[in-house]
């Protein structure tokens, strides 16, 4: 059977502008304000409310405020109120208030959907130095979302982030330079890029790398290595890793030929209803034959109950960014 790779587009899930930082508030941020309320209360016995502090002009207690109107986190959830107090931070000039107002406009919360103004926050978050609005700036660049389409720059502001270690930079620089997307083709710097985010156990990383690996486009071909990683991705649950997989078993690539396993990992991608699955599916059944089909059937069910296992493991820790 010839082994047919599903078509990978670019996605938002997996580098695309993302939600705001946390509740509004970075964790850090939060933690510091929150300090420093006791701090000043702490001549008079009284603790300043975080309304009145905003309303006094401390850009984090109004990034804060922001936040918890864009949650709804012990007020009614309110994009307008969200977008005003982020806009009283961003204009003090604050970096995570100017990246989440950013988010706003690009997402249309709050207020109509406007790419222009989504990027011009974006951009002064992102000469801060701030990695999500960095990696939502090249993202903008990319789909040419506010601006001109524009590769060159969507790497430049990647790789600002990815060098902070942003995992969805990381994920758009690997994507770009797979592809050869508006600069040259360079396979070495997106398995690097890939490397990173996969070994912190992304499946969308890793079945990108099982791909390179197993066509060896522009570094050597190694089976052994897309199977590595195609099994990875396909035990979380990853259609086209599981579909791919498949197809490695049923023609003993990487591994010794096995029709059981091959077809059992193809009935678990083709439950995605992905057409590609579906017909390898049923080409490896018409292959194999009724009895081999039922054991295959009954490998699924046990993959299946690895996969679930899978999803209900404690997620590795992720870097800072």
């Amino acid at each position: 059977m010839k082994k047919l790779l599903a078509k990978t587009t670019a996605d938002s899930r997996h580098f695309g502008r993302g939600a705001t930082s946390g509740a509004g508030c970075p964790r850090l941020i939060l933690a510091w304000f929150l300090v420093c309320v006791l701090i000043s209360g702490s001549a008079t016995a009284k603790e300043v409310t975080l309304l009145e502090r905003a309303q006094q002009g401390d850009a984090v207690a109004q990034l804060a405020l922001g936040g918890k109107y864009e949650k709804g986190d012990g007020v009614p959830k309110d994009g307008t109120e969200a977008i005003k107090w982020y806009r009283k931070a961003a204009e003090q000039g604050l970096a995570p208030a100017q990246s989440n107002l950013g988010v706003m406009y690009d997402s249309g919360e709050g207020a109509p959907k406007d790419y222009v103004e989504a990027m011009k926050w974006f951009r002064k978050a992102a000469e801060q130095g701030n990695a999500p609005a960095q990696q939502a700036l090249a993202y903008m660049y990319y789909k040419g979302d506010g601006v001109p389409k524009d590769s060159i720059e969507a790497v430049k502001w990647y790789r600002k982030a990815a060098e902070q270690g942003n995992a969805k930079a990381q994920i758009g620089l690997g994507f770009i330079y797979s592809r050869g997307e508006g600069v040259p083709k360079n396979s070495v710097e997106a398995v690097k890029w890939y490397r990173i985010v996969a070994e912190q156990g992304d499946a969308f990383a890793q079945s990108e790398l099982g791909t390179i690996y197993y066509y060896g486009d522009g570094i050597a071909k190694d089976y052994a290595e897309a199977i590595k990683w195609y099994r990875r991705a396909a035990v979380q649950d990853d259609a086209r890793a599981q579909g791919n997989l498949g197809g490695m078993y049923a023609n003993g690539e990487g591994v010794p030929k096995d029709a059981i396993e091959g077809l059992a990992w193809s009935n678990i991608a083709a439950a995605s209803g992905d057409e590609l699955f579906v017909k390898n599916r049923d080409i490896l059944e018409r292959r194999v034959g009724p009895e081999a089909t039922l054991a295959a059937q009954q490998r699924s069910k046990e993959i299946l109950k690895e996969i679930e296992a899978v999803k209900h493991a404690p997620a590795p820790t992720a870097p800072k960014n």
